[in-house]
């Protein structure tokens, strides 16, 4: 993948994680990110987006991002800038019955 693509996918990532995490900065106070209280911050959908988008920023760290988690072939670009975290090639999520695209919903 070209760097100026890699950057351009890091960019949403963190534009991403930072929508995610929005609803937890109040007023300047910093909500928990454990325990019970953390709940009440950031639904369950949420916290699987976000988990999601901090793997992909992970694997961009490892020189993984691009290739599927599962079978290691590279990810098709435009589904890669449709959705910069997603983690398996189209044929993979074919195979286990589910659109990973749900993680995109708001």
């Amino acid at each position: 993948m070209a760097r100026s693509k890699w950057k351009q996918h890091q960019y949403a990532l963190l534009r991403r994680r930072r929508s995610l995490l929005a609803p937890m900065f109040v007023d300047e106070v910093v909500a928990p990110t454990t325990g019970p209280d953390y709940e009440a911050w950031i639904s369950p959908a949420d916290r699987r987006r976000l988990a999601a988008v901090y793997e992909a920023l992970d694997r961009m760290d490892t020189g993984n991002y691009g290739l599927c988690t599962s079978c290691g072939t590279a990810i098709d670009r435009t589904r890669l800038e449709s959705i910069p975290w997603v983690n398996h090639c189209q044929g993979c999520e074919d195979r286990r019955g589910y659109a990973e695209v749900e993680l995109d919903a708001a």
